[in-house]
């Protein structure tokens, strides 16, 4: 009973597991987060959701196939957007 810092079980490996995962969890959310930033800060979603909606709608025939999509009602924004300088 003379341990400075008393485990919570007896065995080490279960210790080192648990620290191992909590140290691991955590880093994953370090680098989510900041892969969100980088998102966020070039518009990474939008410029990639447009150029995947392009490629799937273009073919070799037709290229006017992605201009009648956007112009689409449903795909219209109601909300122009502001720019914010």
């Amino acid at each position: 009973m003379n341990q400075l810092l008393p485990s919570l079980t007896s065995n080490a490996l279960i210790d080192l597991l648990i620290g191992m995962i909590s140290v691991l969890l955590l880093a994953s959310l370090l680098v989510t987060s900041a892969m969100e930033v980088v998102a966020q800060i070039f518009v990474l979603r939008a410029k990639m959701l447009r150029e995947a909606i392009g490629n799937m709608l273009t073919n070799e025939n037709n290229k006017r196939e992605v201009k009648t999509f956007y112009n689409i009602l449903l795909i219209k924004s109601p909300i122009k957007p502001v720019l914010i300088c």
